[in-house]
């Protein structure tokens, strides 16, 4: 009977329907068996129940509880977001803080090389998007993005350097960061260095490894400070940092987030026990350093706020505020000797 009066009454808005006590009452019915009914009649979509409020008659036609301002498109290289490069940092945080202007992000995943095709314009504009947030995109998505572009989305891209793309550019800047971390060294008289680095074919975000290794070369061969460099040759990651740690040089730096990550995943005893033996400086955080180490474990990093960047990138986009796309934003990292990793929550 319940569901023959939902059907007939039913509309295209949601409106309020009998109350379980109404419905027990006039039935003679335990208000038990009336919950179990409206569960069921909520399970077959006629009704939608509110905890501690009222029971709704569905609506015929699927609508939004909340109006949305625009949707933003955000593309994501699936294998560079399964390996945790800087995309856990700045993804979710992204999603949520445009959640509170009422913007909608589609996270848009696609294959290596897919964004070098065509087609792939076609399958962004599929979304209706409004906006287009792309985090340090490849060097072969320039077309893509014009593409895009002339059909009426805006293009925001986030970034290590300033690239001739069509769009607004926010640029994360490492470089001063790092000449203050080889000048803080040098004045705590360390006088040599070794610079662990992984195998190139292993090295993802190469363009950002060569660059900061670029930056810290030339950091350290003005400051006069002696350094090597330790690649990754003997298949075993336990016996690699072990040797790290029994190596003659005062300083270990390692300069690619996903190396770190992988370090702390296969030989964490001994990450920890080079944290605390040795000065260790990090050019990038990787997403699985420990909450909770030991105590005298502490670690030099280079580190960008990553809050401060995705509510600057979120609330241009809500007040659609433009600029030369020729000026970019600049961020720049931060130098933090000492620190505990409990300090580097992002």
């Amino acid at each position: 009977m319940l569901r023959q009066a939902i059907r007939r009454v039913r509309r295209n808005q949601p409106h309020p329907f009998y109350s379980m006590r109404e419905v027990s009452e006039f039935f003679g019915a335990p208000l038990s068996n009336v919950a179990l009914t409206y569960k069921k009649l909520a399970e077959e979509g006629l009704l939608t129940q509110m905890r501690g409020s009222m029971t709704l008659v569905a609506s015929r036609k699927m609508r939004p509880k909340t109006a949305v301002r625009a949707v933003v498109g955000v593309p994501i290289w699936v294998d560079g977001f399964v390996i945790m490069q800087d995309l856990p940092p700045f993804h979710p945080i992204l999603e949520d803080e445009l959640w509170r202007y009422n913007i909608l992000t589609h996270f848009i995943f696609y294959k290596h090389m897919e964004q070098a095709d065509p087609a792939f314009a076609d399958r962004l504009l599929a979304h209706q998007l409004d906006w287009l947030i792309w985090f340090t995109p490849p060097v072969n998505v320039g077309q893509i993005m014009e593409t895009v572009r002339d059909s009426g989305v805006r293009l925001v891209v986030v970034g290590d350097k300033n690239r001739p793309f069509p769009n607004q550019q926010y640029v994360l800047d490492w470089d001063n960061s790092l000449d203050h971390g080889v000048d803080a060294w040098t004045r705590d008289g360390i006088s040599s260095v070794v610079i662990s680095r992984p195998p190139l074919r292993s090295c993802l975000n190469i363009h950002s490894a060569f660059h900061d290794l670029a930056v810290l070369q030339r950091a350290l061969t003005s400051k006069r400070l002696a350094y090597r460099f330790r690649e990754f040759e003997i298949d075993d990651f336990r016996r690699y940092v072990s040797d790290l740690i029994c190596g003659p040089e005062a300083g270990v730096i390692f300069v690619n987030h996903f190396w770190i990550a992988t370090l702390l995943s296969f030989a964490p005893a001994e990450m920890m026990e080079l944290f605390q033996k040795r000065r260790v400086m990090l050019t990038r955080l990787p997403p699985n350093l420990p909450a909770d180490p030991p105590r005298n474990v502490l670690v030099d990093v280079v580190h960008l706020d990553w809050q401060s960047v995705v509510r600057r990138v979120a609330k241009d986009v809500a007040t659609q505020k433009r600029w030369d796309s020729k000026k970019p934003v600049t961020f720049a990292a931060s130098w933090m000797p000492r620190v505990r990793p409990s300090q580097l929550a992002v």
